[in-house]
This record gives C-alpha cells, sequence and structure tokens, in this order.
C-alpha cells in the first residue's frame, strides 16, 4: 500500500519536512485548544481536544496509550477543582474567580503549551502532566462559579432564555470556529503555535467585558435594572382593588 501523505498546508506548517514513514502517527500540529468553549466542561475539552492530542503525537511520536494517560491522570487531579474554586466563589464572588482564570490562561496559555511541547519531544511525562492541569484548573476557575454566576445574572423570568442563548452562542460562536481559526493561524504562518493566539484573545476580551459591562455582576447598573423592572411587572397585581370591594 502506499505511503499516506500529509495536504499541502500540514506539510508547508510543519517546515516542509518529508511525510513520516508508513505506520507512524499522524496529526496536524494544532496548538489551539478550545480553552472557552462555553458549551463544554473544561474535563471533557482536555480530553477530547485534538489540538493537545495533536502536540502529543505529533511531531513528537508519542503513541495514543501514552498521550492518553497523560491526559488521564491531569483529569483526575483536576476534576476536584470544579468543587474548589465553587465553594470559593460562594466565600469571595463568582466574578473574581472567573476573572482571575481568563487572566491567567490568558497570560500562559503561550508559555504553557511551548512548554508543552518541549516536554513531550524529550517524553518527559510528568512536565506533559503538569503543563495540561495547569490548563484544567484556569478553566475550572471559569467553569466552577459559571452556573452559579450565569444564573444570578437573569431574574426568573427570563433565566432560561437568557442562559440558553448566552450558553449556547458561547459554545458554537467561540468554540465552535477554534479548529479552524488556530489551523488557518498555524497553516498560513508556518509557526506551531501560532494557533494559540485566538483562545489568548478570546480569553482577554472576555476577561474586559466582565470587569467593564458586567463589574459587580448582579449589583451591576444594567443588571439591577432589569431585575428592578421585573419585580416591579411582578408586584403590579397585588397594588390593584379587589373587585367588588
Amino acid at each position: 500500500m502506499g505511503r499516506h501523505r500529509l495536504p499541502a498546508r500540514v506539510r508547508r506548517a510543519r517546515g516542509a519536512h518529508p511525510d513520516p514513514p508508513h505506520g507512524e502517527p499522524v496529526a496536524p500540529p494544532l496548538p489551539g485548544g478550545r480553552w472557552f468553549s462555553q458549551g463544554d466542561g473544561s474535563h471533557r475539552q482536555q480530553s477530547l481536544d485534538p489540538n493537545i492530542r495533536a502536540r502529543l503525537t505529533s511531531p513528537c511520536r508519542w503513541s495514543t496509550g501514552q498521550e492518553a494517560l497523560c491526559l488521564t491522570i491531569a483529569l483526575t487531579l483536576g476534576t476536584p477543582f470544579f468543587v474548589v474554586f465553587g465553594r470559593l466563589s460562594d466565600r469571595y464572588g463568582r466574578q473574581p474567580i472567573i476573572v482571575a482564570g481568563l487572566v491567567l490562561a490568558a497570560l500562559t496559555f503561550l508559555p504553557l503549551y511551548a512548554w508543552m511541547k518541549a516536554a513531550a519531544g524529550d517524553h518527559r511525562y510528568a512536565q506533559v502532566v503538569i503543563a495540561v492541569l495547569l490548563q484544567i484548573v484556569f478553566s475550572e476557575m471559569i467553569y466552577g462559579p459559571m452556573a452559579a454566576y450565569l444564573t444570578e445574572l437573569f431574574p426568573p423570568q427570563i433565566r432560561y432564555t437568557g442562559l440558553s442563548i448566552s450558553y449556547h452562542l458561547g459554545a458554537g460562536l467561540f468554540g465552535g470556529f477554534t479548529l479552524l481559526i488556530a489551523l488557518s493561524l498555524t497553516s498560513s504562518t508556518g509557526n506551531q503555535l501560532a494557533g494559540v493566539a485566538y483562545p489568548i484573545v478570546v480569553a482577554a476580551l472576555s476577561a474586559l467585558v466582565s470587569v467593564t459591562l458586567l463589574r459587580n455582576g448582579r449589583k451591576n447598573r444594567s443588571v439591577s435594572g432589569v431585575w428592578d423592572r421585573f419585580d416591579r411587572t411582578e408586584a403590579a397585581p397585588s397594588l390593584e382593588t379587589p373587585a367588588g370591594t
């Protein structure tokens, strides 16, 4: 059988390296991650994210079992932090924890993926686990308080609509195009880390919007104004004089 030949734009992104021998793992070197897809939990993103799997299997020639073991260990260690950050948000507020996770992610994405690339190339498994674990922890800083935070933003009368629109637009718009944009950046620049730019920008913009337009969360003037309007609407019938009195 003939050798499996990579697409031309992927070969260009690799720096015109020759195709690997038949039978070795083949995966495009996509460094970006679907970190801020609103519709997926961080543990599912990291375990199924083809970008991280591609970083470990190509061009470092990791086997599927090796990368699966590292991801499984990182996920096992990181999952309890969902509860930890949810509990911390009960005490210190939702928004500070979420914004801290966004800022840390934006600042550390590039060095974390560069570190993971170097560690994977030398088969330093422990360092790869730590690099992935840090990404999971930063994501859980966002997702741990997220459900309660979004619930508190919307009055009960429009809560389902508000949560559904914001959650699924985030998943479809920002998360759905991540792979396409990351691959395009990697292919057009030839830099394996170029795709990280997209999640960095999304994280930075999300933090900026949070501390400006949604500052103080439920106590924000715009948000509290919506709550007050629905509170007045609910209270209006009780102020009317009952018929026949």
